[in-house]
């Protein structure tokens, strides 16, 4: 029993060590996009506009809570893969939201 149980362990941290690896990734994704419509931004001389300024500020924002979250996760030790998973899922969604509003907000002004 105590073999079956020490599997069961080991099967839950590589599954939390899958999730972990995918969210990091994802959140580098979205790293490089906001990083992207910085220079187009730039490029279109649109960085000065204090509308654009605030899409950035807020892009900038939620990146850094979703880092947040993810390091005190590690740091309060094995995390649930299902919390993560929800949490991750919440902070993409409000990345994608201004992501995209940024990109309007610079399709619009060109």
């Amino acid at each position: 029993m105590a073999d079956v149980n020490e599997r069961l362990d080991e099967v839950e941290r590589r599954l939390d060590e899958l999730e972990r690896s995918s969210v990091e990734t994802r959140l580098e994704q979205f790293r490089g996009r906001i990083d992207d419509l910085r220079v187009q931004s730039s490029l279109a001389r649109l960085d000065a506009r204090d509308e654009v300024k605030q899409a950035f500020e807020s892009l900038e924002s939620a990146w850094r809570d979703v880092r947040s979250a993810l390091e005190s996760m590690t740091e309060d030790g094995r995390s649930a893969g299902s919390t993560l998973a929800t949490k991750a899922k919440e902070a993409f969604g409000d990345l994608r939201e201004g992501i995209e509003k940024a990109a309007e907000t610079l399709r619009q002004k060109d």
